[in-house]
């Protein structure tokens, strides 16, 4: 079991406990892969509950189902959000797991993530964007990145708020916050960045979980 995984295990009964049951299915039938990005999802649904809310895990929504609904604790739907993982491209991921594994060490130039940081983001912003204006609720990406990519504030920034003539921001107005998570001494770190153009603004708190 990795570090991560019994993380998760001990922050489980947080959640409302249809979804601690669902987890638990999830960890029992799924490969390893699966059960990774599971371990992620319910990583989000912890960080949206320290941000005093009562998520919900894969509610069906009009015939859509997000990761999370977002409730607050008068049982109104508030938000949606959905999960997504940032991974290396695969001919570099590749090199770098055979390095590692070889010497524990790998030495090369890292790629600009800026342009795939603002397709993927876009991308999983356009799938539930009618849902958000159906619903009028606000709408969250939180994106994880993987250990092997290597991306700092400045590519964040241009993705979110620079990039083709205002970023993802500008392109997405449902899209109220972008939150990115990378795991840090055995937790992940969760910093919100807020899209100043939202037609529906949400604030969330940064947290360790």
């Amino acid at each position: 079991m990795s570090r991560m995984h019994a993380r998760a295990l001990e922050l489980l009964p947080l959640l409302h406990v249809d979804d601690q049951r669902k987890f638990l299915k999830k960890f029992k039938t799924e490969s390893a892969v699966q059960a990774a990005h599971s371990t992620r999802e319910l990583f989000v649904g912890i960080f949206l509950k320290q941000n005093g809310f009562a998520p919900r895990h894969e509610v069906v929504l009009e015939g859509k189902t997000p990761d999370w609904a977002v409730y607050d604790n008068a049982d109104d739907l508030v938000a949606l959000v959905d999960q997504l993982t940032l991974h290396q491209v695969r001919e570099l991921d590749d090199e770098i797991n055979a390095s590692l594994r070889a010497a524990r060490s790998w030495v090369g130039w890292m790629p600009d993530n800026t342009g795939r940081l603002y397709e993927k983001v876009h991308d999983k912003a356009s799938r539930y964007a009618t849902l958000s204006e159906s619903l009028s609720l606000p709408y969250i990406v939180s994106v994880f990145f993987d250990l092997n990519v290597a991306i700092d504030d400045n590519e964040v920034e241009d993705a979110l708020e620079r990039l083709h003539g205002g970023g993802v921001f500008a392109a997405c107005p449902h899209l109220s916050n972008v939150v990115v998570s990378s795991e840090r001494w055995g937790k992940y770190a969760f910093r919100c960045i807020p899209n100043h153009r939202a037609l529906r603004p949400l604030t969330l708190r940064n947290f360790d979980v």
